[in-house]
């Protein structure tokens, strides 16, 4: 990846990461697509949400 030439942009995920993948392309093909790019804003919402609601539990379990 460090040794490609210009004009030859590579996106890399990590080993084992389709799931990464899979939202990268659907990142890229939501720049033309209304109904990919709703989808995925309501993806990424509900990951926030979960991410919040997991910051929440650690919160309390560190409290008590």
């Amino acid at each position: 990846i460090v040794q490609m030439p210009p004009g030859v942009p590579v996106a890399t995920v990590g080993v084992n990461a389709a799931k990464n993948a899979g939202l990268l392309a659907v990142q890229i093909l939501a720049t033309s697509d209304a109904r990919l790019r709703q989808a995925l804003a309501a993806y990424k919402e509900k990951l926030a949400n979960e991410s919040r609601a997991k910051n929440q539990t650690l919160a309390k379990r560190a409290q008590g």
